[in-house]
């Protein structure tokens, strides 16, 4: 797109999402890859600077994988156990709940997170896909966040979820 164009998107994208005063994590997950694809391209962040470990970033990975688990309602605390067992070597993370943190915190992770290997991002996404699949379905706002994820870490993935979509009338 012409970056008018694309700069016109993003605010229409904004403006969308902020319309009812709050931002939804599936409507922060839209955004975040509407800004990424409508974006100047730009090099990964991991391709800048040194390398994290993700090891040491237990706290942002706690947040992406609660972010995630949270979409699973009363399955929550299952569905971070499943993503969490997907990183044997990062320890003493605990479900957060959405009070805990907010979208800013979970874009911080991510930008941590982002500059972690490739590999480690590998794990990373699927720890996440394993959080989603939990109840055995990939629901499209999980699907959709994970997506962003993705987008964020510059590893992008085709549609994953399962799930139906809802019938209109």
């Amino acid at each position: 797109l012409p970056q008018a164009t694309a700069d016109d998107l993003k605010k229409q994208a904004e403006a969308l999402a902020q319309a009812d005063g709050r931002i939804s994590t599936f409507e922060f997950a839209v955004l975040k890859t509407v800004r990424r694809r409508a974006g100047p391209a730009a090099a990964p962040a991991n391709q800048r600077g040194r390398r994290l470990n993700m090891s040491h970033l237990a706290a942002e990975v706690e947040v992406v994988l609660s972010a995630l688990a949270n979409e699973n309602g009363a399955e929550a605390e299952a569905a971070f156990a499943a993503g969490t067992r997907q990183l044997p070597h990062i320890r003493g993370m605990h479900l957060l709940h959405r009070e805990s943190y907010n979208l800013e915190r979970l874009d911080q992770a991510l930008q941590k997170l982002n500059r972690v290997s490739p590999g480690a991002k590998k794990d990373l996404l699927e720890a996440c896909a394993h959080t989603a699949e939990t109840d055995g379905v990939i629901a499209p706002a999980e699907g959709e966040l994970i997506r962003a994820f993705a987008e964020h870490l510059h590893c992008p993935i085709p549609v994953i979820w399962t799930a139906e979509a809802p019938q209109t009338a």
